[in-house]
Parts: structure tokens; sequence; C-alpha cells
């Protein structure tokens, strides 16, 4: 049951790569031959034609799947592969990214330009966090909403004159 159960798992879920599988130990030989009778005829029913390449030392059952379609990353993320960052995501990557700014090349004055909705969090739910960096940066910290940014972009700058443009 528990082989048959599997096989259909793989199906569903359209696992693909090499697949490895963990059977209650079987010590006896001729059951471990049983069951990878059984498994094969259950994967036999997969359009994708696994190969069950047998059982290794610790009993682990081993097979491949080739791949087929897109992959679960693509189907969530798009053709990118890549997560858009939300805009929390984007608002500490900014704080980091001036506080990086900071350390490579000191400044008199440091500006962030983000995304508006990025600015609203930088000012609402990440406000104390804004504020702890503005010490450490000497006071010197303005963060701009700029509309022609994506959500998840930003610019971090320093200014050497105190000034931020």
């Amino acid at each position: 049951e528990a082989a048959q159960e599997i096989a259909r798992q793989i199906r569903l879920r359209n696992l693909s790569g090499l697949l490895i599988v963990d059977f209650v130990s079987m010590r006896r030989r001729d059951n471990q031959t049983e069951l990878h009778e059984v498994f094969e005829e259950a994967l036999a029913a997969d359009p994708l034609h696994p190969h069950l390449v047998g059982f290794t030392r610790l009993g682990l059952a081993e097979l491949t799947r080739r791949r087929q379609g897109a992959s679960l990353q693509e189907l969530m993320c798009g053709e990118t592969g890549t997560p858009p960052r939300s805009v929390a995501t984007t608002a500490l990557a900014a704080l980091r990214g001036i506080a990086g700014e900071a350390r490579i090349n000191p400044a008199a004055a440091y500006r962030i330009e983000v995304h508006p909705d990025v600015a609203d969090e930088l000012s609402g739910q990440l406000k104390d966090v804004v504020a702890e960096l503005r010490d450490r940066l000497g006071g010197n910290l303005d963060v701009v909403g700029d509309s022609g940014l994506a959500r998840d972009e930003f610019r971090a700058q320093g200014s050497a004159d105190g000034e931020t443009s």
C-alpha cells in the first residue's frame, strides 16, 4: 500500500530528479524484492516513466524521474524565477544598503530613495529602525518617496557636503 501511495504522490506533486524513499526497514531480502516489484508496478502508471534504480545498502529506494513542464518556482514566481520583494523586505534592504554605503564611503548626509509604499513602511512600521540608523549616521538621513521606482527598487547615496539631492 505504501509503495502505491508513494507512486501516486510522486505523480500528484510532479516530483522529479533523484528521489529517495525510506520504507520501513526490511531485513529480509525477499521482502525487499517483493517491495521492489510492487513499487515498480505502481510507478509504471506514471507517464514520465520513472526509473527505479534499486535499494541502497541502508534499504532506501532510489529512483529517478525527469521533470516535465515548469518548476514550482517558475509557477509561483513567473519566468524570472525570483519572487518580487515585499515592501518590508525592500525597506530593510534599503536600510542595509545605506548602512553599507556609510561604511564604505562615509559622508556628511545620506539619502534613501524608494517607492512611496516603501517610504510609508519606513515611516510607519520601521520608524524606530530608521531613527536608530539616523542616530548612528549623525542625524543626516533622508527618506524620499519616488513613484518612478518599482516597489522592489531603491537608491542609497551619501553626500560629502551635507546636501542630498
